[in-house]
């Protein structure tokens, strides 16, 4: 059996439409059929679709590949039900219409989106009508491991593997999986590693993404002023000057959301308002999650630095209850994903999810980046809504830092087929 870690845990059932966790990313990249995904080079793969893309006519069709699995009535429903605003986009302005010719589905558009081969890679378009149709189907299920079996009705092209099985497993204790050798893989990040030293995880080749993880502080009440929040900010700051932060595995201090090493990236001159603010009475509740808090020594400091503060409560919260610093906290820490090469479906998921953005960050800010022509607009757009974030302080951002892939030396990666992050099992095969 294959052997997947990860640090996130997994809900037994999940909507690509609502994602919510990492986890349940995970589970969907393997159980449900995607049209297409994009692999370690961002090239588009093609799955379950042939797509074809027409600028000309401002259109693209999707046909099936897998006629023989898909029910073309679910099929054609689900890509309808992809262009409702999901967790990651908002794509209701982008189609004037969805036909279908025959067994091709044509979605016509109000313009062709410089993001479209991202966007249909998401999994917000993944065929969620179709039962038993993904590359694996799960075979038991609980909140720290998902078992999952291949799919043997697929054409066997797309598994570079004879493993019928794989474990997708959360970990507690990155170092204790170090001592595996075989048939194991391990996804991480530079904030975690840089706990050990190499020679700790020698058994394994390593694959580092760009950065992909963003520890960022954000404000779960919507009743706090501006200048509470840049006084909150100001803690964080003075955080960072007080600590040395290790770089080895590219960790670094941010004061953005875009990593540098994202095309889009561009330096923001922030917009400080001069607060005369040095204290406030309220009492604000502070959430981390006890996975964070535990992986990492800077995220321990930050939170005993914080608690010193007379005016801010810390709680860590338990494994189980990872979700609920979104919910039972005035102000949470987290590490939160973020595709650097298409930044506009993470605000789109801060939007729906948190409640300050959507005080600022409006529905027609986002729909322009995802309807942007090309990569000088989408760029433009994109710093627009970035700058709003950062000078309204709607989010804190504290570090960024790499995804990384760790393989067993017995194992390596089809870069082909690999997607541009972490894991696909069919990507996985014996040397």
């Amino acid at each position: 059996m294959l052997q997947i870690y990860y640090p996130f845990g997994f809900s037994s059932k999940v909507n690509p439409h609502r994602i919510e966790t990492v986890g349940d990313q995970v589970v969907c990249d393997h159980t449900y059929l995607s049209h297409s995904y994009l692999n370690m080079s961002e090239k588009l793969v093609s799955v379950a679709s042939d797509i074809n893309i027409s600028s000309k006519e401002i259109r693209f069709t999707l046909r099936p590949d897998f006629k023989h699995l898909l029910n073309f009535e679910s099929y054609y429903s689900s890509i309808k039900k992809s262009f409702e605003n999901t967790s990651h986009a908002f794509l209701k302005r982008l189609v004037n219409d969805i036909t279908c010719e025959g067994s091709t589905v044509i979605v016509k558009l109000t313009t062709v989106p410089f993001t479209l081969q991202h966007l249909l890679s998401l999994p917000d378009f993944y065929l969620s009508e179709t039962e038993d149709a993904g590359l694996y189907s799960i075979k038991t299920s609980n909140p720290t491991q998902i078992i999952i079996s291949k799919n043997k009705k697929i054409n066997f092209s797309f598994y570079k593997n004879n493993f019928d099985e794989v474990a997708l497993t959360q970990y507690r204790d990155l170092g204790q999986l170090f001592n595996l050798k075989s048939n194991t893989c391990i996804y991480t990040d530079g904030m975690s590693l840089d706990e050990y030293a190499s020679e700790q995880y020698k058994n394994y080749h390593r694959i580092d993404f760009k950065h992909e993880w963003i520890l960022t502080l954000g404000f779960n009440n919507n009743k706090t002023t501006l200048i509470q929040r840049q006084y909150i900010k100001n803690i964080i700051d003075e955080f960072k000057k007080k600590h040395s932060l290790l770089t080895s595995n590219g960790t670094k201090w941010t004061d953005q959301i875009l990593p540098e090493d994202s095309s889009f990236y561009a330096k923001i001159d922030i917009n400080e308002p001069k607060s005369e603010l040095d204290n406030f009475e309220e009492i604000y509740t502070l959430g981390i999650s006890k996975k964070d808090y535990d992986s990492s020594s800077v995220v321990r400091a930050l939170a005993e630095y914080i608690a010193q503060k007379d005016n801010m409560k810390v709680q860590i919260v338990g494994n189980s209850d990872h979700e609920n610093i979104y919910k039972d906290f005035d102000i949470y820490i987290a590490k939160q994903g973020i595709n650097s090469s298409a930044p506009s479906n993470y605000y789109s998921f801060l939007y729906n999810f948190d409640p300050l953005i959507s005080q600022y960050v409006t529905e027609e800010m986002l729909n322009n980046c995802i309807s942007a022509k090309d990569k000088s607009e989408y760029k433009k757009q994109i710093i627009s809504v970035e700058k709003t974030i950062i000078d309204n302080f709607l989010v804190v951002p504290i570090l960024s830092c790499r995804g990384i892939d760790l393989v067993s030396k017995d194992l390596e990666i089809d870069t082909n087929l690999n997607s541009d992050w972490g894991f696909r099992a069919n990507a996985i095969q014996k040397k």
